[in-house]
């Protein structure tokens, strides 16, 4: 069983049963960066202003929790930071 890092429900499947968020976080490269630079450009997913507004306010804790795997109220924040 895997805890989301998200919401702290258990799982055993590709996504959280509580939240939807995948339970297997990524660790994040270059390249995944660029593509996601590029595919924040062409799309606006739910969550633009939340995470602008929270980027804004607190950009470190922001970060930190992405990176942490609380990623389902945020829009991909490196690729936004870096615009």
């Amino acid at each position: 069983m895997i805890v989301c890092q998200n919401c702290g429900s258990e799982g055993d499947q590709k996504y959280c049963p509580g939240c939807g968020q995948a339970l297997q976080i990524e660790r994040i490269s270059i390249n995944s960066l660029l593509h996601e630079v590029a595919h924040t450009f062409w799309h606006l997913e739910k969550g633009f202003l939340y995470t602008l507004k929270e980027l804004a306010i607190n950009p470190g804790t922001t970060q930190r929790k992405y990176l942490s795997g609380i990623r389902l109220r945020y829009q991909k924040t490196f690729p936004l930071f870096a615009i």
